[in-house]
């Protein structure tokens, strides 16, 4: 995959974003350092062409609240979601 222009940037104070491990349909999955827990977690953007969208937002969401009832195959936890 290409260098990503987010590679480097750091989300709500302690998430920085290493690596882009996927791509999706709606999103990038980035690996990621969490620098107050000093752990790896993935980290899911909804991509810029889908961001402004209130429908994209919404399946986002929806996605995420599944996750959290039901898990995923490989998934450890969801420690937390958020809007930047």
């Amino acid at each position: 995959m290409d260098k990503d222009k987010l590679i480097g940037t750091r989300l709500d104070g302690r998430y920085e974003l290493t690596d882009l491990v996927g791509e999706g349909g709606m999103a990038n999955v980035y690996r990621a350092s969490d620098v107050l827990d000093n752990r790896v977690v993935a980290v899911k953007i909804l991509k810029n062409e889908y961001s402004e969208s209130e429908e994209f937002q919404r399946r986002f969401r929806d996605e995420y609240c599944k996750n959290l009832r039901y898990g995923l195959f490989g998934q450890d936890a969801v420690y937390r979601h958020g809007v930047h």
